[in-house]
């Protein structure tokens, strides 16, 4: 198997970036191989075509509000160059999405997101929204306000969705690809009270979207049709005997959609989730994730392996996955990352 290659994006200290890994699975190594810097660097997304990566980043030393979304040309071989950056609006950008002419990203503190137009180029030309909720939960616990955790696109390319922790719910605005987002949602698919909406993945079907709750410690299953979400299923992540502090961060599904996993923090593990046909989920088990504070996972190499950045423990996991009718997924590697690592994105298949 030839060499793969992982993003991941760290937050803290001197080594705040894009840290490169390199990972052999034949030799069994695993190396930081390259390092781009960033300041409070937190997500990362690529373009359509891979030939672009777009990263979020929350230091004050640049621009006033503290956030800002940078572009990087990504090589044949993986290097990076970095292009340019635009100000977000607003104070701790977490999270970022592309459509075919705008970036989107979510500034979780300033109660904000915002739209930036791409150049021809494939950098970023300018903001041209920045849009703001407006209300609160009834529950204080880091609800005091909106707090925009995630954006991204419908399978349609019809919305584009905000997953708002603070409102308890996933707005979906009108998306034009020349003209960019509707100032106002066209619909609002609320959770239940103290669930703290954080990420959601939509199914290939484009038909249903998973939600993971990061304060009630579940995954929430919603049909998705034209424009709308209606409530499914919500199912626990954590195991019953448990009952140690614990918060919900990552959300993916295989490639296959047969399994939904979700990161836990305190629990310190990956949950997992067996889809059924109806599209509901049945808890399957867990697995460990090799380090404390599992804030983001991904699937890569043909979902034979699994990459876990533990924010609590300054580490990268591999594990590897089940074969040979094994069950359990296998600790393969640890790479200290000093920087807090915060997401990861494996590179796009050659």
């Amino acid at each position: 198997m030839s060499v793969l290659l992982l993003y991941i994006a760290a937050a803290g200290g001197d080594q705040s970036g894009i840290h490169t890994l390199e990972f052999n699975p034949d030799q069994g190594s695993l190396r930081d191989q390259a390092f781009a810097p960033l300041p409070g660097a937190g997500y990362l997304v690529f373009s359509k075509d891979g030939t672009r990566m777009y990263a979020t980043g929350s230091g004050k030393a640049k621009y006033e509000d503290g956030g800002e979304v940078a572009a990087f040309s990504v090589a044949a071989d993986g290097g990076l160059t970095y292009l340019n950056s635009q100000p977000s609006g607003g104070a701790s950008t977490c999270h970022l999405a592309v459509s075919d002419n705008f970036v989107y990203c979510a500034n979780y503190s300033s109660a904000s997101f915002a739209e930036i137009k791409l150049a021809v180029d494939g950098s970023l030309d300018r903001r041209t929204k920045l849009l703001r909720h407006e209300g609160r939960s009834v529950h204080p616990t880091r609800q005091a306000a909106p707090h925009p955790h995630f954006v991204g696109v419908t399978p349609d390319g019809r919305y584009v969705t905000v997953v708002d922790l603070g409102c308890e719910g996933i707005y979906l605005y009108p998306l034009d690809p020349a003209k960019g987002i509707s100032e106002a949602p066209f619909s609002f698919g609320k959770s239940a009270p103290g669930d703290g909406p954080r990420h959601l993945v939509f199914n290939a079907a484009g038909t249903l979207a998973y939600v993971a709750n990061e304060l009630a410690n579940s995954v929430s299953v919603f049909g998705y049709v034209d424009g709308t979400l209606s409530h499914r299923q919500t199912a626990t992540s954590l195991p019953a005997n448990f009952t140690g502090q614990n918060t919900v961060a990552a959300i993916r599904l295989s490639p296959d959609g047969k399994t939904l996993f979700v990161s836990n923090r305190g629990h310190d593990s990956i949950a997992l989730y067996d889809v059924q046909a109806s599209g509901l989920v049945e808890a399957s088990g867990f697995v460990g994730a090799r380090g404390m504070g599992p804030r983001d996972f991904a699937l890569f190499g043909d979902a034979s392996w699994m990459a876990v950045t533990n924010e609590k423990s300054d580490n990268v996991a591999i594990l590897a996955a089940p074969r040979d009718g094994g069950t359990g997924w296998e600790s393969i590697l640890s790479l200290p990352i000093s920087a807090r690592p915060i997401c990861v994105l494996p590179a796009l298949p050659k």
